[in-house]
């Protein structure tokens, strides 16, 4: 069996980015989008003194979850589908967590929409995967997922090299995307993480 060092950097910086963002949260009202294996509560967000929603499609995951914070709302779904199908879910909530492990933008678009009530200080904080298909595509390799969805929209206007300046994209996009649920961005802060910097994890402070 061969060994293989794990890299904890994205780990630790998105622990301390969601930490970071809830000392800026007055009584945070939590949304998690992929609770996972409860890591990012017992860390940062068991301080919270409301409950929370929190999705997670992995059941047996799920009844972790249920367990570990039985007083929050837990959702055994895909995320999207449940921000998609329940636009107006989630009034007042002033803390979000999107951790696909992947792509975070079609969450992001189900998220901000106008019927949205979200409290009028929002922290968003994100763990964005994209950057390792970008590096891919960025090498004319097979993998084509930056000619799809939303990074269609994106090439189209930044040309096919997404990836080097994937952060101040992100940035861009974020605003746009919370500008229709009438949002400002007052503050922005992220990283790049991991393997070969495949990670992106970013933190938006929205306000309107």
């Amino acid at each position: 069996m061969t060994a293989r060092k794990r890299d904890n950097s994205a780990a630790a910086f998105k622990v301390e980015l969601r930490n970071t963002a809830m000392q800026e949260t007055l009584d945070p009202l939590i949304l998690e989008t992929h609770g996972g294996e409860g890591l990012m509560f017992t860390h940062c967000y068991a301080k919270a003194k409301r409950p929370g929603w929190v999705c997670e499609k992995d059941g047996n995951k799920c009844s972790e979850l249920v367990r570990q914070r039985p007083d929050w709302h837990v959702f055994e779904c895909e995320s999207e589908a449940l921000l998609e199908g329940c636009p107006t879910a989630f009034k007042g909530v002033n803390f979000v967590d999107i951790d696909p492990w992947g792509n975070p933008w079609e969450h992001m678009q189900a998220l901000f929409v106008p019927e949205r009530r979200l409290a009028d200080r929002l922290q968003l904080v994100v763990h964005d995967g994209c950057r390792r298909f970008l590096a891919i595509s960025k090498g004319g390799g097979r993998d084509q997922r930056w000619r799809q969805g939303f990074f269609l929209m994106l090439s189209q206007r930044y040309g096919t090299n997404l990836r080097d300046d994937y952060l101040e994209i992100c940035q861009v996009s974020v605003a746009e995307l919370a500008k229709k649920c009438g949002y400002r961005m007052a503050g922005w802060a992220g990283q790049y993480t991991g393997h070969d910097s495949h990670s992106t994890h970013y933190w938006a402070t929205l306000l309107r």
